[in-house]
């Protein structure tokens, strides 16, 4: 993760950690007397933090491992640089609007760390509100929000984050232009910028700084260039106008109730929606073209839902953009594509393939018209399901290797060396989806101990990192005979059913068990071990 609070669990005080080592050792002289939080304010589990450095990949934070050397395991351990944005919005839009003269009270809206998170700021002596919606929020609901904001005259300033498109837009149609929010990693902190947009082909963006905030409003460097008033519909051109070309006098339009459908004349409006959607890069559905193009087009029949989208997609010349993509029912069919393509990976063994796929079927679900995402909601979870267990199994395969090579190299471990095979198995455990495997909980403390001593050596001035790592010492103890029992009694089914795959398993683990284990100890279990080898190499 990227991101963390300063000083306490409760803190909401964001910081950034630098990717780059460089930037890494000045941030940690920086902060040499800092500590860092998983913040609750984060979504987090309120547990401290440590800075990891790395030559070859991205500088991140990490937990501290609980005192059994088990790793903590948080919601938040992929947690991108985006992940504390609400909180910078909470201290940087309270202090602005302290500066341009409305002290302001601030409050987190909607769970930390979830899409959905908004910040709230009201004034102290005025009725004047302001509004930062970061996350993902549907039309229906910002009304339902802003009807309610409004309510004994409070007057209400939007800004709106990039994932809060839909409601940005009808906040456009309703006063002409609207206002955006976007965030800059700038050295361990976000900057804010706030744009200003009057149609959806652009947004023009400028620093927080360079905007004013009256009691009137907020403005920026360009809500004064156009009248604050509706825009004209986005023309097209050089797309030359719709011509109605002849239709089924069933479809001609007829004045009175019980009038017939003039689709030539939705389509023109249908396609000027769906253009402004592909130009502004979001979807609609047939409600929200029924709200735009001020036609009930949403309870038409499929047929004559599919005669509207076959005019708007031949009204332009050859080579046009084919406007009907920007529906979000296309979103259906790739559902379906990605669906068919992740049983095909998965009945044919290509475990990484499918759960790759699984990922992009999870982010497209939650894209889905309500409906339909409810009618696939079983299939998802199952399929979620299935991921997760695959990815706990490589896991606790990749941790089994790990341990059983440090085995095999006992006696040329560092202590770098060593100290990276421990945070890596700390890593692996956190993916796990069931507790290690015993033989895992039996052998690591002894990998953990063996650390903590060359720690101990290294600190006194007697060793450094690159000293071999003393393993004069070897795992015994009483609490190891259900260990060694449960063992034995594995490599013995696998060889009655002549089972390759779940011999080579087990002997793995016997090997990372019996490298830590005295010579000459477990002698039933090593005798049990050779003969597996033989039957292995004779098959």
């Amino acid at each position: 993760m990227q991101t963390a609070v300063l000083g306490h669990p409760g803190s909401d005080t964001p910081i950034i950690l630098p990717p780059d080592y460089d930037d890494f050792d000045r941030f940690r002289r920086v902060h040499r007397s800092d500590s860092f939080w998983c913040g609750v304010e984060l979504g987090g589990c309120g547990k401290q933090l440590a800075g990891k450095r790395y030559l070859d990949r991205v500088c991140h934070f990490a937990h501290f491992p609980g005192p059994d050397g088990i790793p903590n395991i948080c919601q938040r351990r992929h947690a991108g640089v985006g992940s504390a944005d609400h909180l910078y919005a909470k201290q940087n839009l309270a202090a602005w609007l302290k500066a341009e003269g409305i002290p302001v009270s601030a409050s987190l809206i909607g769970k930390p760390g979830t899409k959905d998170s908004a910040v709230e700021f009201s004034g102290e002596e005025t009725k004047h509100l302001v509004r930062a919606q970061l996350g993902s929020i549907s039309v229906d609901s910002w009304r339902l929000t802003s009807e309610g904001l409004s309510s004994g005259g409070n007057q209400v300033e939007w800004l709106f984050g990039m994932a809060a498109a839909a409601a940005a837009y009808e906040d456009m149609d309703r006063r002409g232009y609207t206002l955006r929010i976007k965030f800059e990693t700038v050295g361990t902190a976000r900057e804010i910028q706030v744009g200003t947009q009057y149609s959806s082909t652009e947004i023009d963006w400028a620093d927080l700084s360079r905007c004013r905030a009256s009691k009137s409003g907020i403005s920026t460097p360009f809500t004064t260039r156009l009248p604050k008033k509706k825009v004209a519909p986005v023309t097209l051109n050089p797309t030359p106008p719709v011509r109605p070309s002849p239709v089924p006098k069933q479809h001609q339009a007829l004045p009175g109730p019980g009038a017939a459908l003039d689709l030539e004349a939705m389509a023109v409006k249908v396609r000027q929606a769906l253009a402004a959607a592909t130009r502004g890069g979001y979807t609609l559905t047939w409600d929200h073209l029924a709200k735009r193009v001020g036609v009930s087009v949403s309870s038409l029949s499929e047929s004559d839902r599919r005669q509207i989208l076959t005019i708007v997609d031949r009204a332009g010349p050859n080579g046009a953009a084919i406007f009907s993509a920007a529906l979000a029912e296309d979103k259906t069919k790739k559902y379906q594509g990605l669906k068919t393509d992740f049983f095909q990976a998965k009945d044919l063994g290509h475990i990484a393939r499918a759960i790759e796929i699984s990922e992009s079927l999870g982010s497209l679900h939650s894209q889905l018209p309500l409906d339909i995402r409810r009618a696939h909601t079983t299939d998802i979870e199952q399929i979620r399901a299935w991921a997760r267990e695959q990815r706990g199994h490589v896991a606790e395969s990749e941790l089994i290797s790990l341990l059983r090579e440090l085995g095999r190299q006992r006696a040329r471990v560092n202590t770098l060396s060593l100290a990276e095979a421990m945070e890596r198995a700390a890593a692996l455990i956190g993916e796990l989806t069931t507790p290690p495997p015993a033989v895992v909980q039996a052998v690591l403390p002894y990998w953990q101990a063996a650390l903590a001593e060359a720690r101990r050596t290294e600190a006194s001035g007697t060793g450094s990192a690159s000293s071999t790592v003393d393993l004069e010492t070897y795992l015994t103890g009483s609490d190891l005979n259900p260990v060694i029992v449960e063992l034995g009694q594995r490599l013995a089914k696998a060889r009655v059913t002549e089972n390759r795959e779940d011999t080579e398993r087990v002997c793995r683990e016997v090997d990372l068990f019996l490298a830590v284990r005295p010579p000459g100890a477990s002698a039933g279990l090593r005798k049990m071990r050779r003969l597996a080898g033989v039957w292995l190499t004779a098959h």
